[in-house]
């Protein structure tokens, strides 16, 4: 007698032997599950709005700039003056960290008013352009240029 055997199946890691959870919950759960899913995600894209109607990105960067120290930039014949509001550092933190007026190049300074983060990304990039300016160029750049 022979007997018809299922073909085994090979163990595999322990997610591969978990049960799929879609498979156990039933329609209505999974339903609400991704509806749950997809909003929370409405912060995550430019273009996706809230059922309020409204874009979380552009209020996250409203609030940024309303977080954000006053920066001001006087511009004179021979000279140019950058001056950023000092705000209380916390108790923790060492007041010499926080620099708002940063050097971009030998000739070439900025001031933020944003949030360092942000501000480090887009420096670091205009860091790198100038030096590429002066591998290609053999030449300092100009403002005109980094603007």
């Amino acid at each position: 007698r022979s007997r018809s055997r299922k073909p085994r199946r090979s163990r595999g890691s322990l997610s591969d032997r978990s049960p799929d959870r879609s498979a156990v919950l039933p329609r209505r759960a999974r339903a609400a599950q991704h509806s749950l899913a997809a909003m929370s995600g409405y912060d995550r894209a430019i273009t996706v709005f809230s059922p309020d109607g409204h874009l979380f990105q552009v209020e996250y960067a409203l609030e940024a700039v309303r977080k954000g120290t006053t920066t001001v930039g006087v511009r004179g014949k021979d000279c140019v003056v950058l001056a950023v509001e000092k705000r209380a550092t916390p108790k923790l933190q060492d007041p010499r960290t926080i620099r708002k007026i940063l050097t971009v190049d030998n000739d070439i300074a900025l001031a933020f008013a944003g949030l360092n983060a942000d501000a480090r990304v887009l420096v670091n990039k205009t860091r790198i352009e100038c030096q590429s300016y002066r591998l290609n160029v053999e030449d300092s750049p100009t403002v005109d240029y980094v603007a």
